[in-house]
């Protein structure tokens, strides 16, 4: 291994580096007080904490990372490029923490870079000495690695008083309430039809595509509007979508859930709230994001989809606490993040628990703070032998993970992988959303089910999801007008 390290802060708002023209070394103790200076700080500990808590694998997994080492080629074009192969980063909210082995030559131009100030030549008697080699991400059996990572972290969830009314499972005449996520960017409101009865609210305007909605152009991130394939994500509330999907409401009388986009600026998200009411959409429940226990939010995997900046537990719960108390200004529930389980024993299950953990302690701490809480289930789907910490399934129907939960559970979003429009595919589906439904009303708390999703802008027969699509209903559809089922 080389024996020069340097650490280098790169601002989130600038991820590139300013180029470098001067050829010559640098000062050992230049180098040295640039280093000290970043690692004293509090902002480099937060964040090495939070990388080596989510169990970060390979440097080379990440996509972003890949763009910095050629940012960094190209930027120092005197230097090899084989230079900059082992970069280590680690993410936190608004800065990137660069590990990288390369010339003292491009250490020093970087840094120097950074402080904006010119290149100093060294005394000639001078030889550097090799900083402390950083904390490395876990080797081996990764998942071993991270399960003992997070032991150390406190997993408890709280008792939350107050009161619990197992009527609001239930709508005034008696009917099961039933979400319907509904995805406002494409969906094809004519195609609604015939109406499905059961749908007593939806959820708009998306799950993902919740994180790309925004009011005008002018509220997107610069970055986004860049890249080509995030560019054709963006949705954009027009007063003509807005109006369209209140006529539809109105004439189906659905609640509406609404999923905020977290991406965007809270000024930006309650202009939205106040646009829907001025054509009648009173919203009754708010969700603060979609998904952001994902580890694509915390790993700043600009590629997946919803993701925007970097969003970490510790961060999600900054967020809660900086929203709330303008949302409370609203006669809406507020819906906070939680995640199911896979129930395999992943390593995506523990950093589920503690999210989990840390959403019900800051609801205990902020008494009426949070009305309830959003939860997705999806049963089955491909088992990848618990390695990995992305998205997991539910791998069977206990959801006894929940039975800790101390506030009533939002289902915005639920789905049966294994489901098609076969007679059995369709039993699945039923079977599935009985359960579900049976489970969250033995809670007598006021908890609700759902599924996903409304309209499939595509013609996919036996999508395993879709209620309507380009050709009107489908047999899920026809299923799902009897909800919650009856007896099997």
């Amino acid at each position: 291994m080389l024996s020069r390290v340097v650490v280098i802060l790169i601002s989130a708002a600038a991820l590139s580096f300013a180029a470098c023209t001067a050829t010559e070394p640098i000062a050992a103790e230049r180098t040295e007080v640039a280093k000290e200076e970043i690692v004293s700080s509090d902002r480099f500990i937060s964040t090495v904490e939070r990388r080596n808590f989510l169990g970060i694998g390979a440097p080379d997994q990440s996509e972003m990372m890949k763009e910095l080492r050629r940012d960094l080629a190209q930027k120092n074009p005197g230097v090899p490029e084989r230079d900059f192969a082992n970069v280590d980063i680690r993410f936190s909210k608004t800065n990137y923490l660069l590990f990288t082995r390369t010339s003292i030559q491009a250490e020093g131009e970087i840094i120097r870079s950074r402080k904006g100030e010119p290149p100093q030549k060294p005394e000639q008697s001078q030889e550097p000495e090799p900083p402390a080699t950083p904390e490395k991400a876990p080797k081996g059996n990764q998942a071993s690695a991270i399960r003992k990572k997070l032991a150390s972290y406190d997993r408890t969830i709280p008792e939350i008083s107050g009161p619990r009314d197992a009527a609001l499972t239930f709508t005034e005449d008696g009917r099961p309430h039933f979400i319907v996520n509904a995805r406002l960017r494409n969906t094809d409101w004519n195609m609604i039809d015939p109406w499905i009865p059961s749908i007593t609210a939806l959820r708009i305007p998306g799950g993902s595509v919740a994180q790309y909605t925004w009011r005008s152009e002018a509220d997107v991130p610069n970055w986004l509007m860049d890249h080509p394939a995030k560019r054709r994500q963006q949705t954009f509330l027009t007063d003509e979508l807005i109006e369209t999907y209140a006529d539809f409401v109105k004439d189906k009388s659905t609640e509406t859930y609404f999923c905020l986009n977290i991406n965007d600026k809270l000024e930006n998200q309650l202009k939205i709230i106040d646009r829907f009411a001025h054509f009648g959409v009173e919203f009754t429940h708010v969700e603060i994001g979609n998904e952001t226990y994902l580890p694509k939010f915390a790993l700043g995997k600009k590629e997946g989809l919803g993701f925007a900046h970097t969003i970490t537990v510790d961060d999600y719960i900054e967020i809660l606490d900086t929203w709330i108390p303008s949302l409370k200004n609203y006669p809406f529930k507020i819906l906070a993040v939680t995640a199911s389980r896979s129930n395999d024993g992943s390593p995506g299950d523990a950093y589920r628990e503690v999210w989990n953990a840390a959403v019900f302690q800051y609801a205990a701490a902020h008494p009426s703070s949070i009305d309830g809480v959003a939860l997705h289930i999806y049963l089955g789907g491909a088992d990848d032998g618990g390695k990995s910490l992305e998205e997991k399934s539910v791998h069977s129907s206990d959801y006894a993970f929940a039975d800790a939960f101390p506030l009533p559970l939002h289902i915005t979003e639920a789905g049966h992988r294994g489901a098609d429009w076969s007679p059995e595919g369709v039993e699945a589906y039923k079977n599935f959303h009985r359960e579900l439904y049976e489970y969250l009303k033995s809670r007598q708390d006021g908890s609700r089910c759902g599924t996903h999703v409304l309209y499939n802008p595509r013609n996919q027969p036996g999508d395993p999801y879709s209620m309507f699509d380009v050709n009107g209903i489908t047999p899920l559809g026809e299923a799902a007008k009897s909800f919650p089922f009856g007896e099997p």
